[in-house]
């Protein structure tokens, strides 16, 4: 599936795993939850593959529609109502 869906290999999805400390790219968390196993992030556009990603952050990519101006404004928003 890894290779059919992203053109990569089990091995390459294992050394990228390594790469990131084996933990998700974004948030560092070694416990990917979801399904049990890294999602593999890619950009829809390109189909070129990103990093691993736990699925609490795949999830934010996803519901953000890769879009930076969705996350900033995320950021904005959460900033405003801090502490």
């Amino acid at each position: 599936m890894l290779k059919y869906n992203y053109g990569i290999t089990i091995d390459e999805f294992t050394n990228k795993l390594i790469e990131q400390g084996n933990a998700c790219a974004i948030c560092k968390r070694s416990e990917p939850g979801g399904n049990g196993d890294f999602y593999v992030d890619h950009n829809h556009s390109t189909g070129k593959v990103r990093g691993l990603l736990c699925s609490w952050c795949n999830f934010m990519i996803g519901h953000s529609r890769e879009s930076t101006d969705i996350l900033k404004a995320g950021i904005q928003y959460l900033k405003k109502w801090e502490g």
